[in-house]
């Protein structure tokens, strides 16, 4: 299975981390510059089995919460606070031992709570008249959804935490539970995805 190795998001010095990658028909192109478009995600391990009680609740903060499909990417398990204060324990983070409260998740389409699908081609584009410190060119991606180009970098010529956010804005609002024909592989496939996939009634 290939994979993609992505550098610190913090911006800190570390190693690499790598993740699997999902599978995309052969026209969608990899863009090593943005390996967060294509990886895969773990199961959440919080999940329970048909007429099971749970067992972490004096270990986890904030209040279950069941999503009603147990590879759901999107829905927390956990919240805590009320109204415009509630936040959520991000599923993904929480797996991969970071634990992480967020007010919505954002790489996560809350309509088919899988990832947003990347950008089917991509462009750099000249920028005439820059400022200083503004970048001179800026990549983009095209949307299977609108068809349109998407910057995916923005005029400050600066480095990001976390340089997909562009495009998963964009996402957010265009896609709608669109997805690109053929995509898939959303899940890392280890003892909780496959306990899940076996479990009765799921």
């Amino acid at each position: 299975m290939p994979s993609l190795s992505v550098l610190n998001h913090r911006g800190s010095e570390g190693p690499a981390k790598t993740y699997p990658q999902r599978t995309f028909p052969a026209h969608v192109p990899i863009n090593a510059a943005f390996p967060l478009f294509y990886r895969r995600f773990p199961v959440s391990s919080f999940f329970l089995l048909p007429n099971q009680a749970p067992s972490w609740s004096a270990h986890v903060e904030g209040t279950f919460q069941p999503p009603a499909d147990p590879l759901d990417l999107y829905t927390p398990r956990f919240v805590k606070g009320v109204g415009r204060t509630k936040m959520g324990l991000c599923p993904v983070c929480c797996e991969e031992g970071e634990k992480r409260w967020f007010f919505m998740k954002t790489s996560i389409s809350p309509t088919t709570t899988r990832p947003f699908s990347p950008p089917v081609a991509f462009r750099t584009r000249a920028r005439e008249g820059a400022a200083p410190k503004e970048r001179t060119r800026v990549v983009e991606g095209r949307c299977h959804k609108c068809r349109r180009w998407v910057a995916l970098e923005g005029v400050k010529d600066v480095v990001l935490k976390v340089k997909e956010i562009y495009w998963w804005k964009h996402a957010a609002a265009c896609h709608r539970g669109s997805g690109i024909e053929g995509e898939g592989g959303w899940f890392v496939e280890d003892d909780t995805w496959r306990a899940v996939d076996q479990a009765e009634g799921v």
